[in-house]
């Protein structure tokens, strides 16, 4: 019985991954691809806008989807009234914090095609707020399977749309409507589908339960928004647009990396840590062991293959117009490897009861960040931007790192075995990039195989370890 209530949710949670990991990756493509097709310039003022509306979306990440699907899960018959009152919260909130970022736009930016593109931008936005507390009811009800396939559809129709779009040498405008009307319209059908399975009814006198009982989760979201969207905005404001096009595109394939980390941490380890704090707290931080073990070879490997593949990929996908954004990516994907290493510890606070002391630290994060930007950006414009994600990212992990230790979260044993093939395939990125600089084929090549050589035994053996102390402990019960 245990063994198919494992299978059920481990089926459960590919189907989630799969999703979100296709529809993350299909939007970044498509992205990549309408940079190539409108240059520069107006990609920069697209990025611009797209962060603008998204860090205004971010106020409503209060947290009440994520209480919605673990009070729904609790009580199945108060899912009519958590669904009502999640959307009035996040359709309120969301209006209100869009039309606020609509007149404040001037603070950001003066150029003239904001306006025209910030109505099918938000249009998108809202329609993705408002799709949450839907797809929550169905994973509620167990049907990963349902919302990974909406989300895959979308994606493709998303990115087939795009590529047609820039086949035609539509402008920019045709892309962001588009985008705004894909996206309502898979609202629609979602909410036609969910209100024929689960009614829709609000109560006033429970919605402030709701909310408190979840807004920690939602503080934490919003903070990270914000320190995540910094650099784009103070780009925009300080300089041209075509430098924050060429941030963007950069930015674009180290945000791909993090989409990945996250999908794996929130759809594979965090449904685990959170039962396991309860239940064994000894499981827990070797689990927990076991992320950093695989988070900071995978983050280091992740960050120097970008810095390997860089120029291939800018100048194959991209063209020669993107050729000042390789040297951007080949110092922003380094960013990888410091955001990797904090994934596990981030998990770790999430699951074990800790996130006030999460949100003070992504506080002082967010204030380092706010300080270092407005002096770098303003005096050295996208290499200030590098600086400034950098600075984030390092700040987390010396912040992240002596809190996990000092609560007694996470343990470094076994850490060392993986620092010399890491260190070996980092320094191989680094050197055959100063060899080979023209060889845009070979040089990756190379690095690949060498890493699998390399990094291969090593990642085997983690695996193994692992695998066998699992089979230990089953022996032992």
């Amino acid at each position: 019985m245990k063994d198919k209530i494992f299978k059920k949710l481990v089926k459960r949670s590919s189907y989630a991954s799969t999703g979100i990991l296709v529809a993350r990756f299909s939007a970044a493509i498509a992205g990549i691809v309408l940079a190539r097709a409108i240059g520069a310039d107006q990609f920069g003022v697209y990025a611009t806008v797209w962060a603008l509306v998204n860090l205004s979306a971010s106020f409503t990440n209060i947290g009440i989807t994520s209480g919605l699907v673990r009070d729904g899960a609790r009580s199945p018959l108060s899912l009519p009234i958590l669904l009502g009152n999640t959307i009035l919260v996040k359709v309120t909130i969301g209006v209100s914090a869009l039309i606020i970022a609509y007149f404040s736009r001037s603070l950001v930016t003066n150029n003239v095609k904001v306006p025209m593109l910030f109505l099918p931008l938000a249009l998108a936005v809202f329609s993705t707020i408002c799709v949450e507390p839907f797809f929550a009811v169905l994973y509620v009800k167990g049907k990963q399977k349902i919302v990974a396939l909406f989300e895959i559809g979308r994606g493709v129709i998303f990115l087939f749309g795009f590529l047609v779009l820039a086949s035609g040498k539509f402008d920019l405008a045709s892309f962001a409507w588009f985008q705004g009307l894909l996206y309502l319209a898979a609202l629609l059908i979602v909410c036609i589908f969910v209100i024929s399975k689960v009614s829709i009814s609000i109560n006033l006198s429970s919605l402030r339960k709701q909310v408190t009982c979840s807004l920690v989760f939602g503080i934490s979201s919003i903070v990270y928004s914000v320190y995540s969207q910094l650099s784009i905005l103070l780009l925009s404001h300080f300089c041209l647009e075509k430098e924050v096009g060429y941030f963007a595109v950069a930015l674009r394939f180290v945000t791909i990396i993090f989409v990945i980390g996250a999908g794996i941490k929130n759809n594979v380890f965090l449904p685990l840590l959170f039962n396991l704090y309860e239940t064994n707290r000894e499981k827990f931080r070797s689990v927990c062991n076991f992320m950093q073990k695989c988070f900071i070879p995978l983050g280091i490997f992740a960050a120097a293959a970008l810095y390997v593949c860089s120029d291939a990929l800018i100048m194959i996908l991209l063209g020669e117009e993107y050729r000042q954004s390789v040297g951007i990516l080949r110092i922003l994907c380094w960013t990888i490897a410091l955001h990797f290493g904090v994934i596990p510890i981030d998990a770790a606070f999430t699951t074990a009861n800790k996130m006030w002391t999460k949100i003070a630290l992504q506080i002082c994060v967010t204030f380092i960040g706010v300080i270092i930007g407005l002096v770098a950006i303003r005096n050295y414009g996208s290499i200030g931007a590098i600086f400034t994600e950098l600075t984030i990212s390092l700040s987390l992990m010396l912040l992240f790192v002596p809190f996990g230790y000092r609560e007694n979260l996470i343990e470094m044993s076994g850490i060392k075995r993986i620092i010399l093939p890491v260190g070996i395939s980092l320094g191989f990125s680094i050197l055959i990039t100063e060899i080979l600089p023209q060889a845009y084929f070979q040089r990756p090549s190379l690095f690949f195989i060498v890493s699998l050589l390399v990094l291969g035994p090593t990642v085997l053996k983690i695996s193994r370890d692992y695998s066998l102390g699992l089979e230990l402990e089953r022996k032992i019960r």
